[in-house]
Formats: C-alpha cells, sequence, structure tokens
C-alpha cells in the first residue's frame, strides 16, 4: 500500500462511516486551523511538522469501530486508545501532505472538485463545492463574478500540493457549521 492509500484509507475505512471531514473538524477551533493555514502560507517548503498537525485535524473518531479515547504521535504514525482499552500502534501515518498531491488531494472534502495551477508565482489551488454556480461578466475593463450559490476556495503556497492543503482545510471548515465562514479564513489579499 502506497502512501497516498493509507492517507485516503485513515480518512475514510477507519472511521465508522460517520466520522468524515465535517466530523474531524467539528473537534478543531477554526482559530487553529486559520492558524495553521497561515503557517502553510508562509512555509517555504514540505514540512514533516506541518504534515502531522494537518494528520492530527483528520483523525477520526473511531477505530474499527471503537471509538478512540486518544490519539499520540509514534514516530511517522498515530497510534490510538481506544475504549476498549487497547492501545493501536501504528494505526494511522502521517502523510506527506505538504510534498505530495496524491496525499493533499485526500483531504478534498468528498464530491468538491479541485484543481491546482502554476501561472502565477506561487502555485494556486481551487477547490469548489459541488453545486457551486457563479456568473462572471466583463465591465469596465475589468472581470466581475457573482457566485450564485454553493462555495469556493483559493490556496497558494510554495508547492502545489501545499496550496491544495490550503485550500481543502478552508473548504473542511466551511463545511461545519460550527464554525464562521470561509472568509474568516483568508489570510492571503489580492
Amino acid at each position: 500500500m502506497t502512501g497516498q492509500d493509507a492517507a485516503k484509507e485513515a480518512l475514510t475505512r477507519f472511521g465508522d462511516g460517520e466520522s468524515s471531514a465535517r466530523e474531524s473538524a467539528e473537534r478543531v477551533e477554526s482559530g487553529a486551523v486559520a492558524d495553521l493555514v497561515r503557517r502553510l502560507e508562509r512555509a517555504t517548503g514540505p514540512n514533516f511538522a506541518l504534515e502531522v498537525e494537518i494528520t492530527r485535524l483528520v483523525l477520526p473518531d473511531t477505530f474499527f469501530g471503537k471509538r478512540v479515547v486518544d490519539w499520540f504521535e509514534a514516530g511517522a504514525w498515530f497510534g490510538c486508545n481506544t475504549d476498549d482499552g487497547y492501545r493501536h500502534l501504528g494505526a494511522v501515518p502521517i502523510a506527506r501532505y505538504t510534498s505530495s498531491l496524491d496525499a493533499a488531494v485526500t483531504l478534498v472534502p468528498e464530491g468538491w472538485r479541485w484543481d491546482v495551477n502554476t501561472y502565477g508565482k506561487k502555485p494556486r489551488a481551487r477547490i469548489e463545492s459541488a453545486d457551486f454556480d457563479c456568473e462572471i461578466w466583463h465591465a469596465g475593463g475589468k472581470d466581475t463574478r457573482d457566485v450564485l450559490r454553493g462555495s469556493e476556495h483559493e490556496g497558494k503556497g510554495k508547492t502545489p500540493a501545499i496550496a491544495l492543503c490550503i485550500a481543502a482545510l478552508k473548504a473542511r471548515v466551511s463545511a461545519t457549521p460550527l464554525h464562521q465562514d470561509s472568509t474568516s479564513l483568508d489570510t492571503t489579499s489580492e
């Protein structure tokens, strides 16, 4: 199994089907996510410490049907203690989110569309919800956009993977009703 496959499996299979991006985001204050987004935006390249923090955000609430009491870092993996008294070493690998697009794409909420480009000074990622729709028109020498429905999120970073992590984390928080809208997480200005 590749690292990307293991990351995807950790986000989907280890949970009980209910442990989704929404539940993971509910465990984390949006301020902590906004801080992580700011640090990702300043990252100068792949960063294992940031990958540990991202993994911590998406850890499931259950492990093979048992409620997780706590998660602990164990080298390149996270282990967990479950409510049945067992300690599971090497339960979830720490994915290389900041260096691998394959790992970063596992952070994109299911059903959302995404793209990454490197046309500007920094790689840019854009994610939009499945119901996203907008109108674009040209007037007075500039393009104007009106979002009709859905939501979109953008990230810029040193690598394409970092840019996608930023956009995906913004999308995950905005998809959770307990957190403020994604505009408060926009730490970049154009």
